[in-house]
C-alpha cells in the first residue's frame, strides 16, 4: 500500500487531479471515495468524467437518489453513490455487479465503507475538508494497479 497527499485549493484543483488519474486509466479500475458530505467527491468524478473521455454533454451529478449512474466514453464510467445502501444486499438489487463486470468499466463509489469488506478496490480516495474550498486528499493504492497509475501521477498541490 502506498499513498500519496495532495492539497487541493480550490475544486478546480480537485477536477484538474481527477482528469489525470481518467485520462492514466487504460483498463478496468475501481475507485472508492471517502470523505464528509460536500467534501468534493462529485466534483471529483465530474473531472475523472473529462480525463475518461466521456460526452461533454452529459453532465455528472450524484446519484445519490438512483445509487448508480453510468457515463460512457473512451471507458464507461460508473458513478455510484451509496449513501442511501444499507447493506451489500440492497445493491445487489440495482444490478450492481453485471455492471461492473463489463470491460473497460471506471466504478467511482462515493461512501465505498458500506462494501468495502466485499469488494476490492484499486485505488481509496480520502477528501478531508480544511478551509473553504481547499481539500486534503489523500490517494492510497490497493494493490499493483492502483500504485502503477499513482505512479504516473505528476501532482503539483
Amino acid at each position: 500500500m502506498n499513498s500519496i497527499i495532495f492539497t487541493s485549493e480550490s475544486e478546480d484543483q480537485t477536477k484538474k487531479l481527477a482528469r489525470q488519474i481518467g485520462t492514466n486509466t487504460i483498463s478496468s479500475f475501481f475507485i472508492g471515495l471517502k470523505g464528509d458530505l460536500a467534501a468534493g467527491k462529485t466534483s471529483f468524478v465530474q473531472g475523472l468524467a473529462q480525463g475518461l473521455g466521456t460526452n461533454p454533454s452529459c453532465y455528472v451529478t450524484s446519484p445519490t437518489y438512483n445509487i448508480i449512474q453510468i457515463y460512457p466514453g473512451k471507458m464507461t464510467l460508473v458513478h455510484a453513490d451509496l449513501y442511501r445502501i444499507s447493506d451489500i444486499d440492497e445493491l445487489e438489487l440495482t444490478g450492481f455487479a453485471e455492471i461492473i463486470e463489463q470491460k473497460n468499466t471506471v466504478l467511482a463509489v462515493e461512501w465505498p465503507e458500506k462494501i468495502e469488506n466485499d469488494f476490492n478496490f484499486d485505488l481509496i480516495i480520502e477528501f478531508e475538508i480544511l478551509k473553504d474550498n481547499q481539500r486534503k486528499i489523500n490517494l492510497i493504492s490497493c494493490g499493483r494497479e492502483g500504485l502503477l497509475l499513482l505512479e504516473k501521477l505528476k501532482l503539483e498541490s
